[in-house]
């Protein structure tokens, strides 16, 4: 349900109403423009014209000259107080801190179709750290380099930091369920804590 109000207007007003006002407002319209010698004149309005009290006050617009330089200060036109204006700095790219990320399930087809390629842009666009590394999980029996050969072939149009980024990638073959795996992974991660974690 819509309820429209119009301004101005009482809504607790009946129509009737309405109408007794407008026919009694036309009848005094005729008396007070009926002229002694016949002719009728307008009547007068009570309202002020554009020029009266009752026009509406018309501001006069108000501009900010911008500043030229950091931090010099911005005068309005007329004269008014002064306000400070800061050019904004520009932004940096942020970069992840130095980390190791491990995947589990690194020789898979999200592996290969999603999460490599994220992290190609990212690489490209600056946004990693040169101490954040890759470490790949997975049953496939790969060795380091088969690994960083496979993450280069997912992304083949990626630039050199990306390559410069997959030289550090280090892979731990293995059953998910069994302690080797985990014994194994904890020692590549401290090889990387040892060589990246200070960059």
């Amino acid at each position: 349900m819509i309820l429209a109000l119009r301004a101005g207007r009482d809504p607790n007003r009946t129509a009737a109403d309405h109408h007794e006002e407008r026919a009694g407002g036309s009848a005094r319209a005729s008396s007070d423009g009926a002229h002694k010698n016949g002719a009728v004149t307008p009547p007068r309005s009570t309202a002020a014209g554009p020029s009266g009290p009752l026009a509406p006050a018309r501001a006069a617009p108000s501009r900010v000259t911008a500043a030229t330089g950091p931090g010099q200060p911005a005068r309005s036109p007329a004269g008014g107080a002064q306000r400070l204006v800061v050019p904004a700095a520009p932004r940096t790219p942020e970069l992840t801190p130095p980390l190791a990320l491990v995947i589990f399930g690194a020789s898979g087809d999200l592996t290969s179709r999603k999460i490599l390629p994220a992290l190609a842009n990212l690489a490209e666009r600056g946004r990693l750290n040169d101490g954040f590394t890759v470490v790949g999980v997975a049953r496939t029996p790969w060795s380091d380099e088969e690994f960083r050969k496979v993450a280069l072939k997912d992304v083949p149009e990626a630039g050199e930091r990306w390559r410069r980024l997959v030289e550090r990638f280090r892979y731990v073959p293995g059953e998910y369920a069994a302690s080797d795996t985990f014994d194994r992974l904890g020692e590549v991660l401290s090889e990387a804590d040892r060589e990246y974690g200070g960059q």
